[in-house]
């Protein structure tokens, strides 16, 4: 814990409070001490004035008798000690029994002599062996028409006052020990709501460090450290929400790459068919194996219909391209939704007898024509009944409906029993390339691309593709149309990069 930041805040803390405690109770005794000794000196002092003056006045009323008589007089009346001092600071009498002096000697040293002689007072601290403590001795000179004619030395024993601070100074310490711990409790309690934070946030950054950006502070105090777990909350929702876009980026980027080299093969496959076709029924002509009527009869509409696939796998992957790439300009026109779907069934009709299904038409006699590029409307229509009728089994129904939906806008719904589309699907159906059964696909002639051109032009018209389906409950593709454009010519968009192959 010492090498903590939570054993350094609390340790300097605590030493903080030591020393303010420390010197706050030095202080405050030692403040104590020199009031009650100021006291005492002013006390001794003025009652030396007193002594000072009742001996001034005995020796003016009566000049013959002498210092000394007057001295010895007056030396039963005074409860501190009380000595009489002459000119040159030598005793004449001490105001206890057993503190008289047994000889004359100075009790003064040579410099407060010579102060008194001035007229000043005079007073020390000092040690006094006999008495086994500490004194406090106040010299007052006796003053007779302004001469000083001798001295009032007034001692008193500190023993007291040096008690009453030593109390005072236990007291201050205990009361600063109680103190001190308590200090250690709200130390701790406080450095505690600081490093705990600052402790979970350094758990979370290993967390972060191994890959895992889940992690959370919970704090929710208003200051610095407040602050600094919501900026780490936002930095690892913003790291976490990152790298979950870079991860679902590489994903895509790997699922489009894997769809590309399927592309690839698909394509490949879809040209090497009818190539393959086409140059066998030219050798046939060339060696001779296949005659003039044959050909004409047989192996020239083979090789038309085989030519027309590839034509439509071309164009397919131009229009997709233009499309992604926003390099079209079209013509805006009114158009009636019923008569489109009626051309687009009638182009459709020798497919949908060979398929043997039934289509059914809902559209509203009083639908408002919508605002399109006629052709492209009809190629979503197209794209849409040919992939229904080429996934409907036989005697399957299709049916076509068209419904007015909130903000002035009309969805087209193109529904088939078909076998379904599994929920992990859905969400690639409008890629291109991306076919569900690549099997089944190939064999019906599709390639990928007739959902994501049907994407494509919708967006272009300012609209929006939708899917819904289940395995073994059919499919309905629909897409939803402004019935109002800001503009009458969707052209190139500016903001849209196209998409290579």
């Amino acid at each position: 814990m010492a090498n903590s930041l939570l054993g350094k805040l609390l340790t300097a803390f605590l030493l903080v409070v030591v020393i303010t405690l420390s010197i706050t109770v030095l202080a405050t005794t030692h403040l104590f001490g020199s009031y009650y000794t100021t006291e005492k000196q002013r006390e001794l002092t003025e009652r030396g004035h007193s002594i000072a003056d009742v001996i001034a006045s005995e020796l003016e009323s009566q000049p013959a008798t002498g210092l000394l008589p007057i001295a010895r007089g007056l030396s039963g009346y005074f409860g501190e000690r009380v000595l009489i001092l002459d000119r040159r600071g030598m005793a004449l009498s001490a105001g206890h029994q057993g503190m008289g002096m047994g000889r004359r000697q100075s009790v003064l040293a040579e410099g407060d002599v010579a102060r008194l002689l001035k007229g000043e007072v005079v007073s020390h601290t000092a040690f006094d062996p006999r008495l086994s403590t500490t004194v406090l001795a106040v010299a007052v000179p006796i003053l007779v028409n302004n001469q000083t004619e001798g001295t009032v030395l007034m001692v008193a024993p500190l023993a007291d006052i040096e008690a009453t601070v030593s109390a005072v100074r236990r007291i201050s310490f205990y009361t600063a020990g109680l103190a001190l711990l308590l200090a250690g409790v709200i130390g701790f309690l406080i450095s505690r709501s600081i490093t705990r934070p600052i402790r979970e946030i350094s758990q979370a950054t290993e967390l972060m460090a191994k890959g895992d950006f889940q992690r959370r502070v919970e704090n929710n105090s208003g200051d610095e450290i407040g602050q600094l777990a919501r900026n780490f909350n936002q930095l690892a929702a913003n790291l976490d929400h990152t790298l979950s876009a870079l991860n679902r980026e590489k994903h895509k980027i790997g699922k489009m790459e894997r769809l590309r080299r399927d592309f690839v093969a698909d394509v490949s496959h879809e040209l090497r068919t009818p190539l393959t076709s086409v140059h066998g029924i030219i050798e046939g002509m060339l060696d001779g194996v296949i005659d003039e009527k044959q050909a004409r009869n047989q192996y020239l509409p083979l090789a038309y219909r085989e030519t027309s696939r590839m034509n439509r796998l071309i164009q397919n992957l131009l229009d997709l391209s233009r499309l992604e790439a926003g390099n079209h300009t079209w013509e805006i026109h009114a158009v009636d939704l019923g008569e489109a779907v009626s051309r687009v069934l009638s182009r459709l009709q020798p497919q949908i007898a060979d398929a043997d299904v039934e289509v059914r038409v809902n559209v509203p006699a009083d639908l408002p024509p919508i605002p399109a590029n006629e052709e492209r409307l009809e190629q979503v229509l197209t794209n849409l009944v040919s992939n229904a009728v080429h996934y409907s089994p036989p005697s399957g129904i299709i049916d076509i409906e068209t419904k007015m939906g909130p903000g002035e806008r009309i969805t087209v719904f193109v529904r088939d029993d078909g076998p379904g589309i599994p929920e992990k699907d859905l969400p690639y159906i409008w890629e291109r390339f991306y076919r569900v059964d690549k099997s089944r696909s190939r064999n019906a002639g599709g390639t990928g691309l007739g959902l994501a051109i049907v994407k494509e032009i919708i967006e272009a018209h300012g609209g929006t593709v939708q899917v819904e389906s289940a395995p073994g409950r059919g499919s309905t593709f629909s897409f939803t149309l402004p019935l109002h454009r800001e503009t009458e010519n969707p052209g190139a968009d500016p903001d849209r990069a196209p998409r290579g192959y």
